[in-house]
């Protein structure tokens, strides 16, 4: 990551090609405007990967490709595995208009482990939350443009209630070369990195997720 910069054919964008650029997927590399590469959420070095995803609609995966510089050989060496570490950004909704959400994250808001819990009672909804998942703080109610706790939402039937969660510490993902099917090893050309499952997609959700630290590993 440490080799990208803001120059043009130097930037994250132009090695690691997205959905943007194929328009095969939901993945956007990169930010909009420079610096390109993520300069204050890092795992190591200098640099990281922002990838935005939207995994909401056609084709409902997203992923990047990025070709090496030379077909390397991962057979040799005692190597082992393929890893790299992401995380995601924390959430806050804010309801600003009728069927509009926004969302937002504030480093450090949230100290984990937390539980949440949402009751209704006939049409009025109440939100809370815990440290230990035993004793239960009623959610503050912040006023303002934020939403009211308890707060009355006048429906009938059944209610469906969504979570968004997200990943906010760095955590490694290693893949087993051995578990790598229907590719040569010795002659690997590409890497590609994905969320979502292309052979078997439906509709999720969208955010962004930073990638750090990809490399080849020995035991």
């Amino acid at each position: 990551m440490e080799s990208y910069a803001d120059d043009e054919r130097d930037r994250i964008y132009e090695s690691w090609i997205d959905g943007l650029t194929t328009g095969e997927s939901g993945s956007t590399v990169g930010c909009l405007q420079a610096p390109f590469a993520e300069r204050a959420i890092v795992h190591g070095g200098k640099q990281s990967m922002p990838s935005y995803c939207d995994n909401s609609k056609t084709p409902y995966y997203s992923q990047a490709e990025r070709e090496l510089d030379w077909v390397q050989d991962w057979t040799v060496n005692g190597l082992d595995g393929l890893s790299l570490w992401f995380r995601g950004n924390a959430v806050r909704f804010l309801e600003t208009a009728s069927n509009a959400i926004t969302m937002s994250s504030t480093s450090g808001a949230v100290a984990f482990p937390v539980w949440l819990k949402r009751e209704r009672k006939c049409n009025v909804f109440t939100a809370s939350y815990s440290t230990d998942g035993k004793t239960w703080t009623s959610q503050g109610n912040a006023g303002g443009r934020d939403s009211p706790n308890p707060e009355t939402i006048v429906m009938s039937g059944n209610v469906c209630v969504g979570l968004a969660v997200t990943i906010t510490e760095w955590t490694e993902w290693k893949v087993p070369l051995s578990g790598i099917k229907g590719i040569s090893l010795s002659k690997v050309k590409a890497v590609v990195i994905g969320v979502g499952d292309p052979k078997k997609a439906q509709s999720t959700g969208k955010g962004r997720v930073y990638i750090d630290h990809i490399r080849v590993t020995r035991p």
